[in-house]
């Protein structure tokens, strides 16, 4: 999940290609709030509440139950051929979600150009694949633009643990000043730098290790409590929060030149960056490059849409709270809001899905047996004496009992493991009554089959989170 956002990438997409954003954030929006019941649902829910039943009419619901995982598995990402056809609305909506990806929207060879311009002098240290392969692109990406644009220093936001900042600093030689709001984060950055300091080639180093600008907290606006030496350093890592209501003054250059050992000044250029910026934090991001004459780039790759906040859910609450979504003025009039269900739907990977061929049903199952309400399949008296009756009854929406599917073989020994978790005695049920139970459920089983039918609209939601991101630039 990603958004690489720049003025030049600005003019690529909404000059030259001539894209009426505001009309595609529309489409997109209507087409996911028609659906809105069935992509808001708690994935139980489908078990637990008859959203089966009433988001589903009948022809959508017989075919998906007619679907095998692998092609249940390979619906979200639009590529699919199901062998039994069955007449339904189904079709369609898998065909529109992925006209809305982005790969489908953005018609661009910047991803291209990129793979063209890896270096090939990737050091894996410190690093697993994962990571490795994003801080090698987005390092590249970021050096590209900072060559295009005559730029040689980074502010990093949200530089975590220091991956991304340390391998541009000793690969490409520029200066990077890292800010992340926790002290742990800041102090392993330091840690890796020292084992990375001895393994890096000498042939790759630029300037040497790296100095942390404080060992206290600071946050950026107040003072700093003390005079910090200059430092030749390349990598400098801070722990700051950035107040998101001063952004159009000039308290965060000042700031920055005051806790960076000098490398910084208040006149120099600089690139935005934030790899993994989670949730607000991509929006943050963005309303400093519109808002600091200095940022002369921005590259963000957002996650954990989650996270983000919302005008609608910020409504009530006496504390001001920049909203991370809408940003674009379009869906501010339009009073778009998706929620947190609707959020997390954005964080599914559809490929990963289709390289699996399957699909993670018997955890969501198990799930929702220990949260069925007021269940008419299965007497009082029935479960009297069971010690889930505390579950089952009174329901445990809000309970969390973690990921213990995997540790389980039976949901005989998943009961066990989470009544436990929650602190419940369950010396009073039997093996037998626990199965008897889950025997009156299995024929709910193959609902699971939702999970896939909710994860299609997870790539028409990223895009409409992010063009919403790109459409608010636009408006500045």
């Amino acid at each position: 999940s990603s958004g690489w956002q720049t003025k030049t990438i600005i003019d690529r997409y909404a000059m030259a290609m001539d894209t009426d954003w505001e009309s595609l954030l529309l489409k997109i929006y209507q087409f996911l709030d028609r659906f809105r019941g069935i992509a808001d649902a708690h994935m139980v829910d489908f078990f637990t509440y008859d959203q089966w039943q009433s988001q589903l009419d009948d022809a959508m619901a017989k075919q998906l139950l007619l679907l095998s995982d692998e092609e249940l598995s390979q619906m979200p990402s639009g590529k699919w051929s199901p062998a039994q056809q069955i007449p339904s609305q189904l079709d369609w909506i898998v065909n529109q979600a992925a006209q809305f990806s982005l790969q489908v929207v953005i018609k661009d060879n910047f991803y291209h150009t990129l793979q063209e311009n890896l270096d090939g002098k990737f050091i894996n240290l410190c690093m697993n694949a994962k990571k490795c392969h994003e801080v090698e692109r987005l390092s590249c990406t970021a050096a590209m633009l900072l060559k295009e644009h005559n730029v040689s220093k980074v502010l990093d936001i949200g530089s975590g643990k220091g991956y991304l900042s340390e391998y541009m600093a000793l690969n490409y030689g520029v200066q990077v000043l890292g800010i992340d709001n926790i002290e742990e984060h800041t102090e392993s950055a330091l840690k890796r730098n020292k084992k990375l300091s001895r393994l890096w080639p000498s042939s790759f180093q630029s300037n040497g290790s790296i100095t942390k600008s404080s060992s206290d907290s600071i946050t950026l606006g107040d003072k700093p409590s003390e005079t910090r030496p200059k430092s030749s350093a390349s990598f400098i890592p801070i722990t700051a929060t950035i107040d998101t209501h001063r952004l159009h003054t000039d308290w965060l250059l000042q700031n920055i030149e005051e806790n960076s050992s000098g490398n910084f000044r208040r006149q120099d250029e600089f690139c935005l960056i934030g790899l993994h910026a989670c949730g607000g934090l991509s929006a943050t991001l963005l309303r400093m490059f519109t808002t600091i004459p200095n940022a002369k780039i921005a590259c963000s790759v957002g996650c954990c849409y989650h996270h983000c906040t919302e005008d609608a859910e910020t409504a009530d609450t006496q504390e001001h709270v920049t909203s991370s979504f809408p940003m674009s003025q379009i869906l501010i009039r339009t009073k778009a809001r998706l929620g947190r269900n609707i959020r997390m739907l954005a964080n599914q990977a559809a490929s990963r899905m289709a390289e699996s061929k399957q699909i993670p049903g018997r955890s969501l199952f198990w799930r929702a047996l220990l949260q069925f309400k007021h269940s008419n399949r299965i007497s009082c008296n029935e479960i009297y004496a069971l010690s889930f009756k505390l579950l089952i009854i009174n329901g445990c929406r809000d309970c969390q009992i973690g990921r213990i599917a995997a540790k389980c073989k039976s949901f005989t020994s998943y009961v066990r493991r989470g009544l436990k978790k929650l602190g419940l005695n369950d010396s009073k049920v039997s093996d037998e009554e626990i199965e008897r139970y889950y025997n009156l459920y299995i024929p709910l089983e193959r609902r699971v089959a939702a999970f896939s039918l909710r994860s299609t609209f997870a790539q028409c939601i990223e895009s409409l989170i992010l063009i919403d991101r790109l459409q608010f630039l636009i408006d500045q």
